[in-house]
């Protein structure tokens, strides 16, 4: 019974969107002793058994009987549901879907770096299929983007609380190529970094040249990465590296990102860093200061 318990409580906890510490704050206890529940380890008293049910909005009896949960209920424990989210974010519950997202982190001990690239960028493809195969409209598909950039930030906001960040802090500048207005990749890479203590300049898409050379030359970046997610950018994306020729960066990282970069472009400008994944290698060419990946 002790077992049967444990596993619902988890299951039924995590489709409440709560943590273990969310949870073990509304019912009184340590976070450790909701652990050791969901473990089956522990068992509560008959108070703290209701007490459990109404911060979970559910009956006792959900948490005592094997037929709780739908046939294949364990399985959905162990992995994130694309479907549960999308279906927070298309009735505007950003609330519900950070919490959820939340208690995924915590629960499989994820960094930021693998909240994005394993839970996030899923939920932005699959976004992407839906509007692609009709099932959105694009008002539908720009809402939950709007909605996951929300979310993106409040996640890394969530790292850099009580944290200490180095002092001076390197700089990095990110943008699109112009005309791609695909920009949440480079988005998650820019809250990543962030975190790290960078201080990072988000500009996002159609920046001018010479805006872009007064930032720069205002700024000094230690890193630059311009994202062209489509081949159709390539061109705006070529102005943009030819300027950056013409500045004598040869100090700064510069990296590329995304789908629209070919090798023709990057035979042309060899010294510039390709990361096939923006969000991952172009994390990791940034922090390391590395050019050769």
């Amino acid at each position: 019974m002790h077992s049967v318990f444990g596993k619902n409580l988890l299951f039924y906890r995590k489709d409440s969107g709560m943590t273990q510490k969310e949870l073990a704050e509304k019912v009184g206890v340590q976070q450790v002793t909701i652990a050791n529940y969901e473990r089956g380890t522990r068992f509560p008293g008959e108070d703290l058994i209701y007490s459990l049910a109404r911060a979970l909005s559910i009956s006792v009896s959900l948490l005592f009987t094997d037929k709780s949960a739908p046939a294949g209920a364990d399985k959905n424990v162990e992995s994130f549901s694309l479907q549960k989210i999308l279906k927070l974010l298309e009735h505007q519950d950003v609330s519900r879907a950070t919490a959820y997202i939340r208690a995924w982190k915590q629960d499989s001990g994820l960094t930021l770096e693998e909240t994005y690239t394993g839970i996030i960028i899923p939920v932005l493809k699959e976004t992407g299929r839906l509007w692609e195969s009709g099932v959105l409209s694009v008002s539908e598909e720009h809402l939950i983007s709007l909605k996951m950039r929300e979310i993106i930030s409040v996640l890394a906001d969530d790292e850099t609380e009580n944290r200490k960040l180095p002092s001076p802090a390197p700089r990095w500048i990110g943008l699109c190529a112009p005309s791609d207005h695909h920009d949440l990749v480079l988005f998650m890479l820019y809250e990543l970094l962030r975190t790290e203590g960078w201080e990072a300049a988000f500009l996002g898409t159609d920046i001018p040249l010479r805006d872009l050379e007064d930032m720069i030359k205002s700024f000094k970046p230690d890193a630059i990465t311009i994202s062209c997610s489509m081949i159709i950018h390539k061109n705006g994306l070529e102005s943009y590296l030819e300027h950056l020729e013409t500045m004598n960066l040869s100090e700064t990282v510069i990296s590329l990102g995304g789908r629209g970069v070919d090798a023709d472009l990057l035979q042309k400008f060899p010294s510039v860093l390709h990361c096939s994944e923006t969000l991952k290698d172009g994390f990791k060419a940034i922090i390391n200061g590395n050019k050769q990946m």
